[in-house]
C-alpha cells in the first residue's frame, strides 16, 4: 500500500503537479546543469506546471510497469493509472484505489480493503500556511539546505528529460520525466526505489525496484464527479454514511478543523 501511495504521488506531482498530492516532490531544486543552451531545469518544471494547471480539460491514462532492477528484463507487476480534470473537479484512479473530488469534498475509495475516506476540501484563507505548498521559485532556490537536483537533457526532436534525485524523498533513487518541449505534455516517466528503503552507505547500482509508466493523452471523458460521489456516500443534516452499494465498507471522515 505505501509504495503504491508513494507511486501515485511521484505520478501526479509529475502529470499534475498543480494538485495537493505534489507534496510529495516538496523541496528546493537547485540549479540544473545547462546542456547545448538547453533551458534549465526550473524553467521547464514550470513550463510543465502551467501546462497541466492551466489546462481546465485533462483526460490522461497511464500503463505502470514494475521492474527488478537485479532482473531488469522481466515485468514483476503491471498496473493502471487514470486521471479525469475538470475545472475544480477531478477523478483518479490507480488500481484498486480511487479518488473522487467535486471542489468541497475528496471522497477516497479502496475496493480491496473496503474502506471510505472523505475529507473536505480547505479553502485558501482555510490553508494553514505552514503547510501550504511552495512556489516554483521556492522550489528551485539554490540557498536552501535540502533541495532536489534537476539536469534538463535533449533526448530527440520530439522529447527533452528531466532528471532528478530528491533530499526530501530517500526511499527513491531518481526519477526522469520524459516530455514533448512544444506541447509541454508528459509522455513517460521512470522512477528508481532503492530495495532497503533508503540508500545505504554503499548501495549497488541495481539494487532498486524501477517503475516505468507511459502516458496517454485521451478525448475528453464524460463523467460525473457529484453523481459518482452519490452512489459511495449520503450526506443527510450533515452526516456521512456510506450509500447502499458500501454498507460493508469501514468509513472514516477527517475533522473540517484538521
Amino acid at each position: 500500500m505505501q509504495k503504491k501511495k508513494a507511486i501515485i504521488f511521484i505520478i501526479l506531482a509529475v502529470a499534475v503537479s498543480g494538485l495537493s498530492v505534489a507534496g510529495s516532490l516538496t523541496g528546493w531544486f537547485n540549479k540544473a546543469e545547462v546542456v547545448n543552451e538547453l533551458p534549465g531545469a526550473k524553467e521547464e518544471y514550470q513550463r510543465i506546471y502551467d501546462r497541466i494547471k492551466n489546462d481546465t480539460s485533462l483526460n490522461l491514462e497511464a500503463a505502470i510497469n514494475l521492474y527488478d532492477g537485479e532482473a531488469p528484463s522481466a515485468i514483476m507487476e503491471t498496473t493502471t493509472c487514470r486521471y479525469i480534470k475538470r475545472q475544480n473537479k477531478y477523478y483518479s484512479q490507480f488500481s484498486y484505489l480511487q479518488t473522487f473530488c467535486n471542489g468541497n469534498l475528496m471522497v477516497q475509495l479502496d475496493t480491496v480493503n473496503k474502506v471510505v475516506v472523505v475529507s473536505p476540501v480547505k479553502g485558501e484563507k482555510k490553508r494553514n500556511k505552514r503547510f501550504m505548498e511552495p512556489t516554483i521559485d521556492m522550489l528551485f532556490n539554490e540557498q536552501a539546505d535540502f533541495r532536489i537536483t534537476g539536469k534538463v537533457t535533449q533526448k530527440n526532436d520530439n522529447e527533452r528529460e528531466i532528471s532528478c534525485q530528491s533530499d526530501f524523498n530517500p526511499e527513491i533513487r531518481s526519477f526522469d520525466i520524459t516530455y514533448d518541449p512544444v506541447t509541454y505534455q508528459v509522455k513517460r516517466a521512470t522512477i528508481q526505489w532503492w530495495k532497503e528503503g533508503s540508500m545505504t552507505e554503499q548501495p549497488a547500482a541495481n539494487k532498486v525496484w524501477i517503475s516505468h509508466i507511459d502516458y496517454r493523452q485521451m478525448p475528453p471523458a464524460t463523467i460525473n464527479i457529484d453523481e459518482e460521489i452519490s452512489k459511495i456516500i449520503t450526506i443527510k443534516k450533515d452526516q456521512i454514511e456510506p450509500a447502499v452499494g458500501y454498507q460493508d465498507y469501514q468509513l472514516h471522515v477527517s475533522n473540517p478543523e484538521q
